[in-house]
């Protein structure tokens, strides 16, 4: 039934551009997430260069980064901007070790390919757009809020 709000029994499904220079791994990840009924592709991109032409023009809450573009400094520098602009980026890499990095640089999110199957993305796409940190820490480093760090050196 629809309510002067609309009809909120349709929700809007959330978007996905993928940024991901193997076409052979892109293309998984767009069947993946569009096996998921809430979840949409957007777009691909095979580069930086591409990603950003396409971010103005296919609207995403969720840009997942591979961050090797072909270098992680690529990567790293289209996460700094996607982030600046006030896009959603997950990023992802093989390399476990660029988490911090990626994080640093804006992403909401970081994981580390081929750690937790399908599930464990598909639940970091939906943790990102949401904001939201993975609670078991799996693929974010820990980390202590700053304002702790100030009460601990006192």
């Amino acid at each position: 039934m629809a309510t002067a709000g609309g009809d909120r029994s349709v929700a809007r499904k959330m978007r996905v551009l993928v940024v991901e220079g193997d076409a052979r791994v892109r293309l998984g990840v767009r069947s993946l997430v569009e096996s998921y009924p809430d979840l949409q592709v957007v777009g691909e991109a095979s580069s930086a260069r591409v990603a950003l032409e396409l971010v103005d023009n296919a609207p995403a809450d969720v840009v997942i980064v591979d961050l090797a573009l072909p270098t992680a400094a690529e990567g790293l520098k289209l996460v700094r901007e996607l982030s600046r602009n006030g896009r959603s980026v997950m990023a992802m890499s093989i390399q476990s070790g660029l988490g911090p990095a990626a994080l640093a640089a804006g992403a909401v999110f970081f994981v580390e390919k081929d750690e937790h199957g399908a599930a464990g993305l598909v639940e970091a796409i939906r943790a990102t757009a949401s904001h939201i940190t993975d609670p078991q820490n799996r693929n974010i480093p820990p980390t202590v809020p700053r304002a702790e760090q100030s009460e601990d050196s006192t």
